[in-house]
């Protein structure tokens, strides 16, 4: 074997290292992205639980309600964010998008809660991000007025 004939070998195999290293990244980033959707899901969820679970009851305090309502929409509105910039993904991203979507559902089918979340809304950029998530993944909502 000449000089050539060992530089042409060396190169090849190079190559397939190399390959495999970019094999490699690109599965060390998708578990990475994974671990991170999963991450931003658990933290979204535990903040809604607790301020859900926080609401006072309605017509002892009315506008104690509306303030705890109002921090929950605010939760969602973050939590539509990160799915819209593609911070959620694999079967963790896909569970974030039925929660987001079955509490805005609920909100919706809730004449009270419709008419809070209304009310809440004070400029054509509050709640964006909910209304973009919902052009997105919920194609049943019919969006928030604009009051």
């Amino acid at each position: 074997m000449n000089l050539e004939d060992a530089a042409s070998a060396a190169t090849i195999a190079s190559f397939f290292v190399a390959v495999m290293g970019f094999l490699f990244i690109w599965m060390q980033i998708r578990d990475a992205k994974l671990t991170s959707s999963a991450s931003a899901i658990s933290a979204i969820y535990e903040k809604l639980v607790v301020l859900i679970n926080e609401l006072p009851v309605q017509n002892d305090e009315p506008e104690l309600w509306k303030h705890a309502f109002t921090n929950v929409l605010n939760q969602l509105e973050l939590a539509c964010a990160v799915c819209l910039d593609g911070q959620i993904s694999g079967r963790t991203g896909r569970l974030g998008v039925k929660l987001i979507s079955d509490i805005l559902s609920t909100i919706e089918e809730d004449d009270v809660l419709r008419k809070y979340t209304e009310s809440a809304v004070h400029s054509p950029e509050t709640f964006i991000n909910i209304r973009d998530f919902c052009r997105k993944h919920k194609s049943s909502w019919q969006g928030l007025v604009v009051t």
